[in-house]
């Protein structure tokens, strides 16, 4: 699909966000993290 995107991710209270990121091109929101009982993360695309 050649469309805009946007990725976010949420790890606890912190959010990582690419915007409007060009059709064709890799789209990236990444945070660090320790995977421990209790973290709560999510990770979402859309398209613009």
């Amino acid at each position: 699909m050649n469309r805009c995107h946007t990725s976010t991710v949420i790890v606890n209270d912190r959010t990582q966000r690419s915007i409007d990121t060009r059709g064709g091109q890799k789209s990236v929101a990444e945070l660090w993290a320790t995977n421990l009982p209790g973290t709560k993360d999510s990770y979402y695309y859309d398209f613009c």
